[in-house]
């Protein structure tokens, strides 16, 4: 099922149709244990066993954390909020880090100015918690290790370096006070 090559293990190309029907396999039990949670819920993201599902309903159920805009109020950024929750699914952790939340924050929303001012803000915020090593690893997951470089780029250069849909520095400056964030 697997070769070496190169000192490397690849996925072995004669074997094509056994990784699909696993890959389908993996959706499709994913699917169900969150109709098992919540039978309006629907899967927006997918690695492995883990998996981020969408709501109507609140869930309250082990290995399932509320993720997503909602929780950036946790961290000092209250919003207003759709009538939507998220949740993230993993059998591999306890708890989710600030890191994480942004993360899921960009999976739920990609490409939304609205996502990029918020978490920028959650982190300023919180910038004594925050972990850029730990962010860039975890965003390879989500395939966000582009985005979270240009994050961190903008961040750290207040603005200065900012690439194409983020936010003038000006922009989050404006938004920063209404989160009594000075230091910007």
């Amino acid at each position: 099922m697997v070769r070496k090559e190169k000192g490397s293990y690849l996925l072995n190309d004669q074997h094509i149709e056994v990784y699909v029907f696993i890959g389908e396999f993996q959706a499709h039990m994913n699917m169900k244990m969150a109709r098992e949670s919540d039978p309006c819920a629907i899967v927006i993201w997918e690695n492995l066993d883990e998996f981020i599902m969408e709501t109507p309903n609140p869930v309250i159920k082990n290995k399932f954390y509320a993720t997503g805009h909602r929780l950036l109020g946790q961290y000092g950024i209250p919003l207003i909020t759709d009538n939507q929750f998220h949740y993230f699914h993993s059998p591999y952790k306890n708890d989710l880090r600030l890191e994480d939340l942004c993360l899921h924050v960009f999976t739920i929303n990609p490409l939304s100015i609205r996502a990029i001012i918020y978490v920028s803000l959650a982190i300023i915020k919180n910038k004594s918690k925050w972990d850029w090593k730990y962010l860039e690893f975890e965003s390879r997951t989500y395939q966000l290790d582009d985005m979270a470089r240009r994050l961190r780029i903008y961040i750290e250069s207040k603005g200065k370096v900012r690439s194409r849909g983020f936010p003038s520095w000006n922009e989050l400056k404006d938004k920063a006070e209404g989160y009594d964030i000075y230091e910007i």
